[in-house]
């Protein structure tokens, strides 16, 4: 599979355990969304990357700049 690669380095250098779906965006959107940050690829090189409103929020709270703030803003909601 195209992500052996990136799964390889998710469970034995950040020591994370990544989740699995069925094929298609379809299946793995809904997944990508229970979660806080979510992120997913397919085996063709696309991929999504999902973040919470909430976090967003959290971070711009923790920002302890105008020019941390507006890029963190900026990057993280855009579509």
């Amino acid at each position: 599979m195209a992500n052996g690669e990136s799964t390889s380095y998710l469970k034995n250098t950040l020591n994370l355990a990544p989740l699995y779906g069925a094929i298609g965006v379809k299946n793995l959107h809904p997944i990508a969304h229970g979660f806080d940050i979510g992120l997913y690829t397919e085996s063709n090189g696309h991929g999504t990357f999902i973040i919470n409103p909430s976090i967003v929020l959290m971070l711009e709270k923790l920002a302890s700049s105008a020019k941390v703030k507006n890029i963190l803003i900026t990057k993280l909601t855009s579509k």
